[in-house]
């Protein structure tokens, strides 16, 4: 008898990473940059204009060499870079999200 993996395939947590940020009032677009390897997965737009590169990765996944690179460039230029493992990491993310960037502040 085949056992079931402990981690989803990256595709599958796309899926479910999409649908989550769109449930939230966010767009999730992939990023793909012709000719240049180690971006970021997905750039998330959340309301307000909040942007967040978002790389996601099975839970045993590792960054390339690649990857590492465009993150520190894209951080060192003030942008949010997060790096996802799994599914209880994207569920967290979203919750984070929802206290934070979704959240209107009320004055006082």
């Amino acid at each position: 008898m085949k056992t079931r993996p402990l981690s989803q395939k990256e595709s599958q947590l796309e899926k479910k990473f999409v649908a989550m940020v769109q449930s939230r009032g966010g767009l999730a677009r992939k990023f793909v940059s012709p000719n240049k390897r180690g971006v970021p997965d997905r750039i998330v737009v959340w309301p307000k204009g909040h942007i967040h590169f978002v790389e996601l990765k099975t839970h045993n996944g590792k960054l390339g060499k690649l990857q590492i690179s465009e993150q520190k460039k894209l951080t060192e230029r003030g942008c949010t870079v997060f790096n996802l493992y799994g599914l209880q990491d994207i569920q967290q993310y979203i919750t984070n999200v929802a206290k934070t960037v979704l959240v209107e502040k009320v004055a006082a």
